[in-house]
């Protein structure tokens, strides 16, 4: 189980009472991410993979990562053309170490070898496994990543305007939720990404997922500007703040991997 420092003891059976923590990642931080993806021959995905990953490693003091993520299950091409629901999920499962280069390959090696089951139900999945079950958390993996990287349909009808809109209901799935829109120009520039943490309001405030967002930008940016620096000297600390403090003690119990981080976040 993904374990996160949270604001409140995990209960005895979790409820689908959540909110929404919405941020932005820059376009200058959008182009260096897709330039290194290109360099390193791999997605934009798994640069914005790793980054949510050494932040749930360097904030849980693991260095084994669970995340779920959703795929596509249109890999036929007799396929497109048909209406339904294709989506899977797949469970990644990620050593965060070394450097940052290094971490997407502990990842990935997992990836191939779970793309190719992508048809298999993810519950024939976890039969297979036979994780621990409880009431209290989600099976399988606590953190759920959505990566968007398709883009909204135009839809042009005489005088009539139409925009997607983001449905706006308070429910998380999971104890954490990233979701991430890449956005583009016509001529194919990166312009920045819209990003937004969906958690579960029994266990985390606003105010600590807020901070969870800035330690999560922090960490993509220092992954672009140095691939090759060790995870353990990843800067994710949050700005300086006043002296006072109302989470002091709470600090004071987390282990060094999470003090280095800058969690959690003060007052």
């Amino acid at each position: 189980m993904t374990e996160l420092p949270a604001d409140r003891e995990r209960p005895p059976r979790r409820s689908p009472s959540g909110d929404r923590v919405e941020f932005s990642i820059g376009a200058d931080l959008h182009r260096d991410v897709v330039a290194l993806a290109r360099t390193r021959r791999c997605t934009v995905f798994m640069v914005v993979h790793t980054a949510l990953a050494v932040l749930l490693s360097r904030s849980g003091g693991s260095g084994d990562v669970v995340i779920g993520s959703p795929v596509a299950g249109r890999g036929d091409a007799v396929l497109d053309d048909v209406v339904g629901m294709f989506v899977n999920t797949l469970v990644l499962r990620t050593r965060v170490s070394g450097t940052a280069e290094e971490t997407p390959r502990a990842g990935p090696r997992h990836r191939p070898r779970g793309l190719r089951t992508r048809r298999r139900p993810v519950r024939a999945g976890g039969g297979g496994a036979e994780p621990p079950r409880a009431q209290s958390y989600s099976p399988l993996f606590q953190v759920l990543l959505e990566f968007r990287n398709t883009e909204h349909p135009d839809l042009a009808l005489p005088h009539l305007h139409a925009e997607v809109l983001e449905p706006d209901v308070e429910v998380s799935l999971f104890d954490l939720q990233l979701t991430v829109r890449e956005r583009y120009d016509e001529s194919g520039t990166p312009e920045g990404m819209t990003a937004g943490f969906t958690y579960s309001t029994d266990l985390f405030d606003a105010a600590t997922v807020e901070a969870l967002a800035d330690r999560f930008t922090r960490i993509l940016a220092a992954v672009v500007t140095d691939p090759h620096g060790a995870v353990g000297d990843t800067t994710c600390s949050p700005r300086t703040s006043g002296p006072g403090s109302a989470n002091g003690a709470r600090r004071r119990t987390l282990s060094s991997s999470t003090r280095g981080c800058g969690w959690p976040p003060k007052a």
